[in-house]
């Protein structure tokens, strides 16, 4: 990379930072339709700096957006679109970096939508780049969720990597080194009638990612429910499986057990509709 694009990057991050402060998690783009204004809460960038949530400053939609930032300062290919942005800790130094997911969308045969290869890029407000391919096993990729869920510096990005009607698949990245690193686990949230799913992230001296996954047994979906936990702990970036647990019990579970806790950090202004039609261009 030059150095005057590099210095480009770092001017980029340093308007981001001024505009939405250091630490605050805010979500804004092309194809995330937003609901409100979102607030999440900061996340630390030390495992023990979790203390009180303090709320994030909602970065504007429209033309002072972080996607259109990221257009005009060409931190994205110009034929690409900005499927979402948002400003976090990524890298760790306690300062905001500019967040992006983009791809190359074009239209398919019989008025379809081709979407991907998807790019996560992060510009640390030092500057440089961070960068990797998001491979999904079926598109539109999102950025659901962001927040300090493990024992090493920075925050986790969490990528909707798939969406069926039986739930959606979530890998999770997180900077290793100056890499985006890929855990080796696909999380899944969501779901059926028949089976539902949900994650969330434990924090503290020995965090760790519980997946919940229910399967109706019947009869009817007020009879009764299988219901499998899976733990996994962190090993640097990656997850590793270190135990599950299965029980039946009456009735399904509730709608906080099948979505993404709230320790993960989950973007609440972000609501993919499904359809090309109704993401919102800024």
């Amino acid at each position: 990379m030059g150095m005057r694009q590099t210095g480009t990057l770092a001017v980029a991050a340093a308007v981001v930072a001024a505009a939405v402060g250091v630490s605050p998690v805010a979500a804004v783009g092309d194809r995330a339709a937003a609901v409100g204004a979102p607030r999440v809460p900061a996340v630390g960038h030390r495992a023990g700096a979790v203390g009180a949530p303090r709320a994030a400053v909602p970065a504007a939609a429209g033309a002072g957006g972080l996607c259109a930032l990221a257009k005009r300062q060409h931190l994205m290919p110009a034929a690409d679109t900005c499927v979402n942005a948002l400003s976090a800790d990524v890298t760790g130094d306690g300062r905001a970096d500019l967040v992006l997911l983009y791809d190359r969308t074009r239209p398919g045969p019989n008025q379809s939508v081709n979407f991907g290869p998807y790019t996560l890029k992060v510009v640390p407000a030092v500057g440089g780049v961070l960068e990797s391919k998001v491979h999904t096993a079926l598109p539109p990729a999102v950025i659901v969720a962001a927040g300090h869920v493990n024992d090493q510096p920075g925050v986790e990005l969490f990528i909707q990597v798939q969406r069926i009607s039986s739930g959606s698949g979530v890998a999770i990245y997180s900077d290793q080194g100056g890499r985006l690193v890929r855990s080796h686990v696909t999380l899944t949230y969501g779901g059926d009638s028949g089976g539902r799913f949900g994650f969330s992230c434990v924090r503290g001296p020995a965090p760790a990612i519980v997946q919940r996954s229910y399967v109706l047994l019947g009869p009817g979906i007020l009879g009764r429910w299988r219901e499998r936990i899976d733990t996994y702990r962190w090993n640097g970036p990656r997850l590793r499986h270190t135990g599950s647990r299965t029980m039946v019990h009456h009735g399904g579970p509730g709608a906080h057990e099948v979505g993404i806790g709230a320790g993960c950090g989950p973007l609440p202004g972000v609501v993919y509709q499904g359809s090309i039609q109704s993401f919102a261009d800024a």
